[in-house]
């Protein structure tokens, strides 16, 4: 097996990189390119709903999302708020609200065609 940018090994963990790892703490940015990285990024990828993920104890992040949240609402873009450590035991309630989650913008855009 080759290993390299054309191996998709290589590549989803490039991917990744490209869109997350230009999210940083909002304590050490400012709040207002954050906004606007969301936002462009909603248009980029025409995201249907945003899914906020705080570490649990992460007081800046846990702040931030009301203005995130508000934001969204005024442009109708839905919004999950997850606090999570990530741990195991997290795993079926993030599942379970991720999938509802989906299955509430899917039923939002039937809606919309109608």
């Amino acid at each position: 097996m080759a290993y390299g940018e054309d191996a998709l090994y290589d590549m989803l963990p490039a991917i990744a990189d490209r869109y997350l790892k230009p999210c940083t703490c909002p304590c050490l940015s400012p709040n207002e390119n954050r906004i606007r990285k969301i936002l462009e990024m909603i248009d980029a990828f025409s995201a249907d709903g945003v899914i906020y993920q705080a570490y649990s104890g992460c007081h800046p992040y846990e702040m931030e999302h009301m203005a995130i949240s508000g934001i969204l609402s005024e442009k109708s873009i839905p919004m999950l708020y997850v606090e999570t450590d990530f741990g195991k035991e997290d795993m079926g309630q993030l599942t379970t609200r991720v999938e509802a989650f989906i299955e509430s913008i899917q039923s939002r855009k039937r809606r919309q065609k109608i």
